[in-house]
């Protein structure tokens, strides 16, 4: 597979829309995890992954992308806040030929504990994820949870 290198390689999000097949994965390649993409070429190879620059913040992890099936919302956890507990962000896009619009960290769902490893539903009303939040009994690790919105892209995941 094009997309591995000799360093880590992990949680790829494989997205086929609009006629683009498209993997986006994290990689510390650079030094800290980044999110990267790569595009299937006509001959069904992978082709050379690149940074996703709007998405990658200077300084901070960002890992574990998940994009929802039409290609144009992503979820990813990233340190960019606080480095000892990531945080859940999302970005969207207008179409599959625009940028990621500047990631936004999901107020609703993040606690003052760690958040990652967010995955959406293939309807995209749902965001699952690992939190280390205090406010479980008996927790002394991460959990899953769930939060619920009425249909992709609105404001609150």
């Amino acid at each position: 597979c094009g997309v591995n290198s000799t360093f880590e390689e992990f949680s790829p999000s494989f997205v086929d829309a609009g006629g683009v097949t498209m993997l986006y994965f994290s990689s510390n390649r650079a030094g800290l995890h980044k999110i990267y993409v790569s595009i299937m070429q006509e001959d069904g190879t992978w082709g050379t992954p690149s940074p996703v620059a709007e998405l990658n913040q200077e300084g901070a992890v960002d890992a574990r992308p998940n994009v929802r099936k039409d290609g144009l919302e992503i979820v990813f956890d990233s340190t960019r806040g606080d480095p000892a507990n990531p945080d859940i962000f999302t970005s969207t896009r207008a179409s599959l030929s625009q940028p990621w619009s500047p990631p936004q960290r999901l107020v609703i769902v993040n606690s003052p504990g760690a958040e990652s490893r967010p995955s959406l539903s293939r309807d995209g009303t749902r965001l699952y994820f690992g939190s280390t939040r205090a406010n479980v009994p008996g927790n002394s690790g991460a959990d899953i949870f769930v939060s619920t919105r009425s249909g992709p892209g609105n404001k609150r995941p």
